[in-house]
């Protein structure tokens, strides 16, 4: 296999198949969760530690694993851009909002998909934010 820089060239896969690092898993699905944390944990923005006591978690399904890449996949809630991403299972992530940034989140605004630092690219989906549920966790 050959590997490259995060150029937008495509890679060779083994089988002589071509992979494109550009393509945009469908979004199956999305839960949107208002974390209350009982006891406050530490979370860095901006390489800073603060101590939070929520968040909003956006659980995402997709139809295939995001591709591995120089950038990481970015939620984009109306224009706000949801950087902190974790692949927690088969096709599934977890973004995340910190307390300090729950205000950026508007109600009923567009979800899209991108790739984080660009603007351009990002897919529409058919999902507007709105939590869907509570849940306290220690």
């Amino acid at each position: 296999m050959t590997m490259s820089a995060d150029s937008g060239k495509i890679e060779e896969k083994e089988k002589g198949e071509e992979e494109d690092i550009w393509r945009m898993p469908m979004i199956l699905g999305i839960e949107v969760i208002h974390v209350h944390y009982i006891h406050p944990v530490p979370y860095f923005i901006k390489s800073k530690q603060i101590e939070i006591v929520e968040g909003i978690e956006f659980l995402v399904k997709t139809s295939e694993d995001f591709p591995v890449r120089a950038l990481s996949p970015a939620l984009f809630v109306g224009d706000f851009p949801v950087l902190d991403v974790n692949r927690i299972g088969e096709n599934l992530y977890r973004f995340f909002v910190p307390a300090p940034e729950i205000d950026r989140l508007k109600t009923s605004a567009p979800i899209s998909i991108g790739w984080a630092g660009l603007s351009a690219g990002k897919v529409t989906t058919e999902y507007r934010f709105q939590v869907q549920r509570e849940e306290s966790r220690q």
